[in-house]
């Protein structure tokens, strides 16, 4: 079962109005465009048709694949400072609507199953791109911190796997003064050691499978706050259909 909210806004840098539907549930197995775009960090977002900029709206959104056993939970990037709670709040919801009562007839051990909470576009791209290389993900965040080790300019950076070919793969490094760089490594990366410093037990603990946990203080939160379209966002009408 999907969920659509037909959404109209205004552009934020010509005022035109954009229409988009904006993603509350995605079934990825029977509409497969929504793993296409989640996958290209273009979930809930829209170019304006006048000026060409890319609108987004923040919300959550939940993608399923009820097939490859995916349950991936994006909420706004500025919600990140909430990652314990909602990473709570994702394992409830999934284990309720997943083996609740009325939930799947087969959903399979609960250890098949890949559950995640996410901030962001960003992250959500990353999660679908890191799940269809058949990576690790624990792996794919220790690297990060090798990566940050000997780096104190890169403190409290963003740090994504934005790219894999071959035996080498491609990070997109954000920091906190605004640079944005891209840098390659050799895949062999992933097999490094644990950092001096980081233990393993965190990492894959709950749905917030990020090597930010070690660096951001969670701060508490009512996960409801949360399912909430965007502030420019008027929604008209629901759109259900399976």
């Amino acid at each position: 079962m999907s969920t659509l909210l037909p959404t109209q806004l205004d552009c934020s840098a010509c005022g035109v109005r954009v229409h988009l539907r904006v993603v509350v549930v995605g079934n990825m197995a029977r509409h497969p465009t929504l793993r296409t775009e989640a996958a290209a960090g273009r979930l809930n977002a829209v170019d304006c048709p006048a000026c060409g900029h890319t609108n987004r709206v923040a919300r959550t959104s939940v993608l399923v694949d009820l097939a490859r056993r995916e349950w991936l939970h994006m909420w706004p990037r500025w919600a990140e400072v909430h990652w314990q709670d909602l990473a709570g709040a994702v394992a409830a919801r999934f284990e309720r609507v997943v083996y609740g009562i009325g939930g799947l007839p087969d959903p399979g051990p609960r250890e098949a199953w890949t559950v995640r909470s996410l901030f962001g576009a960003a992250q959500l791209a990353e999660c679908l791109r890191v799940l269809d290389a058949g990576l690790d993900p624990v792996a794919v965040e220790r690297a990060k911190l090798v990566l940050l080790q000997g780096r104190p300019q890169w403190a409290h950076a963003r740090l994504l796997l934005i790219g894999v070919a071959d035996d080498v793969l491609a990070w997109q490094v954000r920091t906190a003064s605004g640079e944005d760089l891209v840098i390659s490594t050799a895949s062999r990366l992933l097999d490094a050691d644990w950092p001096s410093g980081f233990l393993p037990g965190p990492l894959g603990a709950d749905a917030y499978v990020n090597h930010r946990r070690f660096f951001l203080t969670p701060v508490a939160a009512d996960p409801l706050a949360f399912d909430l379209t965007g502030t420019r966002a008027t929604p008209t009408s629901r759109d259900h259909f399976r």
